[in-house]
């Protein structure tokens, strides 16, 4: 995901941007991901963080799922506070019997009860899984791998994040964000069910109509 840590390091922070618009984006791998992630996360209530863990449970019916994107998400909204409380389990269960009403699975082979059981043990192990446990650490080096390619790009770390790329003039390793904002983003014929890519071509997507 080297594209969105090229536009982080270009024009974060993204105000306008939710955990919703990263919800395709690993938290593993892309530094541009998990800075947002941690920007946007310590800027909501308990309550959203609430709110957004029982969306995220919910949000992939009906896709193709990356159980370890989905999985990262979840712990890492574990680490702000979210909980896996009754009532959550409670709707999201609800929901999942009406979505699979008719036999389909949830995730591979997991049944609503396989599922609900996989993503309990998931909340009750986290503070034995290391990603839960070196979340703070990946934030830290985040930030320095998105401070290190702002250098490399010629860009000041204290200075403000770049405009809309609509300038003529630009450092040469960012052409390729100015070609990217300057029409829609088009998905490749065998995109298939690669949630990174659809997540890339969204985020370009909202940047692009947010500075139209």
């Amino acid at each position: 995901m080297g594209t969105m840590n090229y536009m982080v390091a270009a024009f974060a922070p993204f105000e306008f941007l939710s955990l919703e618009d990263l919800k395709w984006l690993p938290l593993n791998g892309c530094s541009g991901s998990v800075v947002e992630f941690d920007r946007i996360c310590r800027g909501l209530s308990q309550q959203q963080r609430q709110s957004r863990l029982e969306e995220v449970l919910c949000d992939y019916l009906g896709y193709p799922l990356n159980l370890d994107i989905f999985e990262s998400h979840l712990l890492a909204l574990f680490h702000y506070g979210a909980s896996l409380n009754k009532d959550i389990k409670a709707r999201v269960k609800r929901n999942l019997d009406v979505w699979c009403r008719d036999g389909r699975k949830v995730i591979g082979n997991l049944s609503v009860a396989g599922f609900i059981q996989w993503f309990e043990g998931l909340w009750k192990q986290r503070n034995t899984h290391p990603f839960y446990l070196n979340w703070s650490e990946h934030v830290r080096q985040a930030n320095l791998e998105i401070a290190d390619l702002k250098q490399s790009l010629g860009l000041s770390n204290d200075a403000c994040p770049l405009a809309a790329p609509e300038e003529t003039e630009v450092p040469a390793a960012l052409q390729f964000m100015v070609d990217a904002f300057s029409k829609p983003p088009v998905l490749p014929d065998n995109v298939g069910d690669n949630e990174s890519t659809i997540g890339y071509c969204s985020i370009v997507t909202a940047v692009r109509d947010r500075n139209a």
